[in-house]
């Protein structure tokens, strides 16, 4: 099985927003809308696990039910530290076994593409783990 974690608990703070950055409106829906699409849309992916801060939880599951998400199998609060919201979320999978495949992504990148997270997975099948990044542009 392959599995996504999105990593979605952030604050907003570098933004000066109010509310947390991944609920901001993009084309009229919230951002992490795009970014649960492409995961949700990728036949390689079997279940999703969203992390979030406790308080926006609600919200998770109202775009989970407003958008028929139904890949996302399971919603975790988020640690005080992004490491510590990916180990709640890999905390969350339960029955995994050695050989499957978990991609990590930040919820608030909506622009990764399917081609990006299936060359990921078959990385990660061939040699044991993959990473997908881009040059820096200032």
């Amino acid at each position: 099985m392959n599995f996504a974690i999105i990593v979605a608990a952030g604050k907003g703070k570098r933004i000066d927003s109010k509310e947390n950055k991944v609920f901001l409106p993009l084309l009229s829906k919230p951002m992490i809308y795009y970014t649960l699409k492409t995961f949700q849309d990728c036949n390689l992916i079997d279940e999703i696990v969203v992390v979030a801060q406790k308080n926006d939880i609600k919200k998770i599951n109202e775009i989970k039910s407003k958008y028929n998400f139904n890949k996302i199998k399971n919603i975790v609060e988020g640690g005080k530290e992004r490491q510590d919201s990916v180990y709640n979320g890999l905390s969350s999978i339960k029955g995994a076994k050695d050989d499957d495949i978990v991609i990590v992504h930040n919820g608030s990148n909506p622009l990764v593409k399917e081609s990006e997270i299936i060359e990921c997975i078959n990385s990660a099948k061939q040699s044991g783990a993959s990473v997908c990044c881009f040059p820096l542009k200032d």
